[in-house]
């Protein structure tokens, strides 16, 4: 990378509050400092980058990304994915273990068809179904979201909006109100991720709880939240957090995610 886009590149990242340029006292060019946020969002991606899930959600969310650039047709050869830019995930190179469990992952869900290589060999492509289509058709491709939004929600708050008023339709709906705003939403997400270390549950749920709270994380740092997407995300993570409220801690989260919702 030249140095005209190192300065540009920290100039952006000054600008969102993750650094600070500092008077170069040497001959050794620009310095710079993380501020707070810069330390939380570093060790935020450090913890995306590492999560299992997060490899897994990345390259099924390629794979779909991939086989949609060849529409009508969609489909999609294996090898020439993984020789593919796609690869690569905030700074590391996806497992093929990681791939093939995507692929795993979008069939199950009926979202691709694969096509089956020799007795004992890996999948050789994949065809996007007509729910694959869909998923891929969005303006932000999220597996995980378009999958959850296939299945009825364990914890179903679907009418409400932040910020907005009280609905009542003649269903006997009723449309909640959350007053709480993407910040509220985001520190919440950080109570819940440095809890789940210490909370008396399986390994399968803790994965859960950390899987729903880095969504609505990501969700809540977006330069413009979507209503949608961070109500879905608060939902389903209260949903995880509800499955073992048994723990002390897991109920106080409730208490406090419980209170964000009024």
């Amino acid at each position: 990378m030249g140095d005209e886009r190192v300065i540009v590149l920290l100039g952006i990242l000054e600008d969102a509050g993750y650094l600070v340029q500092l008077p170069s006292m040497s001959a050794c060019g620009t310095q710079a400092s993380m501020t707070a946020r810069g330390v939380s969002e570093a060790e935020r991606l450090a913890r995306v980058r590492d999560s299992p899930m997060e490899r897994i959600e990345f390259a099924a969310v390629g794979l779909i990304k991939a086989a949609i650039q060849t529409y009508p047709e969609c489909q999609l050869s294996l090898e020439s994915f993984i020789l593919s830019d796609r690869m690569f995930f905030l700074g590391t190179v996806l497992e093929l273990d990681a791939v093939l469990r995507a692929v795993a992952l979008l069939q199950k869900h009926k979202l691709v068809t694969v096509h089956d290589g020799d007795r004992g060999a890996p999948p050789q492509g994949i065809t996007l179904t007509t729910l694959g289509i869909e998923c891929g058709s969005a303006a932000d491709i999220s597996v995980r979201d378009f999958m959850s939004q296939q299945q009825k929600a364990k914890f179903d708050l679907s009418g409400s909006t932040f910020n907005g008023p009280s609905q009542f339709g003649d269903g006997n709906i009723q449309h909640n109100t959350y007053s709480a705003t993407p910040q509220q939403l985001a520190d919440f997400a950080q109570q819940v991720l440095a809890a789940a270390t210490t909370m008396d549950v399986t390994q399968s749920q803790r994965e859960d709880i950390v899987q729903d709270a880095e969504a609505l994380h990501r969700e809540s740092a977006r330069d413009e939240p979507e209503q949608g997407r961070l109500r879905r995300a608060l939902n389903g993570l209260m949903a995880s957090l509800r499955q073992v409220a048994s723990d002390q801690a897991a109920q106080g989260l409730v208490n406090i995610g419980l209170g964000l919702m009024q």
